[in-house]
């Protein structure tokens, strides 16, 4: 028997299948690439969209990789067989949670559920060749990407912590140097620097003093008598407060206020200057029915004596150790003769600041009336002065040697 002599090309045996599984294989990985590009851009948008805020965007995290994963494995299903190209989206979930913001827990639900579904998969397709090395590097993969996810969360948790922390100590300082010094003041020195330089300013400027101080700290008991003090001057402190007036110093008995005037012209700067002296009209009007109704026991009451002043000052921070709030000026010295000069349980202004009470009052918000008395006395500087009083203990001979004048403004 003579048998046909055949040749066989061993080079290209089963060339054609390996060519059709290549392809089988690109299509698969290139569609599984497609998918992770369009996961990734959705969770990027996530990101950027939440900025971590709120605890939904985790779990949307999650439901987002599980929907990656359910379409990667329905792709594998009807374009490649082979289980082995699942382990590329797989590694991708397991790799990817520690670069989206997201929480340990998360991170760990969606590595279990990958685990789960990726070992599913491959039992259920028959050839199993590849599953116990998918499987390892699945794990590692896995474990890796929790390792650095955990890490992560809690760096991110520590500088959660250190962020709120820096925040209230911020407010607390914040709070504090609004209480020594006026709030712009306090703004600049947070944001610029801690050392602000003195600057001129348009000033007014209230002084109270407590009268027979020195005879009251005699028949007192000094408990007793700092503990008044600290209730007039807390309620004081109310009145500034809400006034939005600031609190220079209080030196023993005296309570010292001041308050900022813009020194620009134009007719809305001129309404605010005389709000301003308005509120500090009322705040000593106040500080008088305060004082008034202060019982020293046995029938007796305290008195005090206010001066306001208007003038330059120059305000600024003085020292370096303790460094406190201070104006030095005109205003502040005028301020205190005038308050020396007062008589008991009234308020002695200067010319400029009755001149800035009674211009045109078209518009400006009421205000309850006083009456008005000039006097006589003057300062050293030659300045006229004029006595707004609360109540008067003078004889009606001394009235008519002080040249009373009765009038009422708003």
């Amino acid at each position: 028997v003579v048998f046909p002599e055949y040749s066989y090309n061993y080079a290209n045996f089963g060339a054609s299948q390996l060519e059709e599984e290549k392809k089988i294989v690109f299509r698969a990985l290139t569609i599984h690439l497609v998918i992770s590009g369009l996961c990734s851009a959705c969770l990027v948008a996530g990101m950027w969209t939440f900025q971590y805020k709120l605890l939904l965007y985790q779990w949307i995290f999650v439901i987002m990789k599980l929907v990656f994963l359910s379409i990667c494995v329905y792709a594998n299903k009807h374009e490649a067989p082979l289980s082995w190209t699942l382990c590329f989206p797989f590694l991708f979930v397991a790799a990817q949670s520690n670069s989206c913001g997201i929480q340990f827990n998360q991170a760990l639900v969606v590595w279990i559920v990958s685990i789960i579904t990726f070992v599913a998969w491959t039992v259920s397709k028959s050839s199993r060749n590849y599953l116990v090395e998918d499987l390892v590097i699945l794990l590692l993969t896995g474990i890796v990407a929790l390792i650095v996810v955990r890490v992560s969360d809690r760096s991110e948790r520590f500088r959660w912590r250190m962020h709120q922390v820096f925040n209230i100590e911020s407010c607390r300082l914040k709070e504090i140097l609004s209480d020594l010094m006026p709030s712009n003041v306090a703004e600049d020195m947070m944001s610029n620097s801690m050392k602000q330089p003195c600057q001129m300013e348009l000033a007014v400027v209230l002084e109270l003093d407590l009268c027979n101080f020195t005879t009251l700290s005699q028949g007192m008991d000094p408990i007793e008598l700092a503990n008044m003090i600290h209730r007039v001057f807390s309620k004081f402190d109310l009145i500034v407060q809400d006034k939005g007036l600031f609190k220079m110093d209080t030196v023993g008995d005296a309570y010292i206020v001041s308050g900022w005037l813009p020194q620009e012209k134009g007719w809305r700067l001129k309404k605010e200057t005389k709000q301003i002296c308005h509120s500090m009209l009322d705040l000593a009007r106040s500080m008088l029915t305060i004082v008034q109704e202060q019982s020293l026991g046995e029938n007796s009451t305290l008195s005090c004596r206010i001066g306001v002043s208007i003038g330059m000052v120059a305000s600024g921070i003085l020292g370096k150790i303790q460094s406190r709030f201070h104006i030095i000026g005109q205003a502040l010295k005028e301020a205190e003769q005038l308050e020396h000069d007062a008589q008991v349980n009234s308020v002695h202004v200067c010319d400029s600041f009755l001149r800035i009470l009674a211009v045109d009052k078209v518009g400006d918000p009421p205000h309850p009336p006083a009456s008005v008395m000039e006097r006589k006395k003057a300062m050293k500087e030659g300045r006229s002065l004029k006595q707004l009083f609360g109540h008067s203990n003078k004889t009606n001979e001394e009235d008519e040697e002080e040249k009373a004048v009765s009038r009422h403004f708003s």
